[in-house]
């Protein structure tokens, strides 16, 4: 689906921590008030379609290559 369009999702947009993360979330608001859209679209290189890219646009922004897919957040795994 990477490559239609960008895709709207649910993190605030900051920069990540230096260290290395696995699966990230966002943090849960942003000083500045952007949020992330993610996969590239195709006004975009064929190197901006993937699920990884990530950018951010302000959330009252609307334009032919932004949209957004429906989904559910899964709980985060208990560890032992």
């Amino acid at each position: 689906m990477a490559g239609n369009v960008w895709e709207w999702v649910t993190d605030w947009y900051d920069p990540y921590p230096a260290e290395a993360q696995k699966n990230p979330w966002g943090p849960v608001s942003s000083s500045s008030g952007n949020r992330v859209i993610r996969g590239g679209s195709y006004v975009n290189h064929v190197v901006r379609a993937r699920a990884s890219e990530r950018l951010w646009r302000f959330p009252w922004l609307r334009d032919d290559f932004l949209g957004f897919r429906v989904l559910r957040r899964a709980a985060p795994q208990q560890s032992s």
